[in-house]
């Protein structure tokens, strides 16, 4: 073989390792059915709602056998043990998740407020400080990392379609 024809097939590689990682990315809000009721949803239903999260985030990425009590991570051509700790990891996704839904509850509060409808809104204002009041919970229960450690024993969830 010589080094043109390597040079292509290092190409062809490198494409499809690019191609894999892109659909491995997590999804966005437009992308998979995250949207925030979707979010919300997850949040009620505490730490299963976490799982789904996860799940819908990390489809065909990770995958957690029960019986080995330990996280695979797709390698592209085969699961491998998750040495790493990268599904750990990436329950940071679950909380940039809530961040988002954070941030959104925040700007319906400031718009409230900037167009002077605080005492005509005043329940959907209380709602909205309740969900963000839980979000900054949810998202530091999940950042530390008792509950995190805890949380991926508790969630033998496949992100495995």
């Amino acid at each position: 073989m010589n080094d043109t024809e390597a040079g292509k097939i290092r190409a062809a590689v490198e494409a499809r390792v690019a191609e894999e990682a892109a659909r491995s990315a997590p999804e966005t809000e437009t992308g998979d059915g995250i949207t925030p009721e979707f979010i919300r949803q997850c949040l009620s239903a505490n730490e299963l709602g976490d799982g789904r999260l996860f799940a819908n985030l990390y489809r065909d990425r990770f995958l957690y056998n029960k019986s080995a009590g330990e996280w695979f991570e797709w390698g592209g051509h085969h699961w491998r043990r998750d040495v790493m700790g990268n599904a750990l990891a990436a329950v940071e996704g679950i909380v940039a998740c809530y961040l988002q839904e954070y941030q959104r509850a925040a700007q319906r509060v400031g718009e409230i407020f900037a167009a002077g409808e605080v005492e005509s809104n005043a329940s959907e204002l209380a709602k909205l400080r309740v969900l963000q009041r839980d979000l900054l919970r949810r998202i530091a229960q999940l950042r530390a990392e008792k509950r995190r450690a805890a949380w991926a024993k508790a969630n033998h969830v496949s992100a495995k379609k």
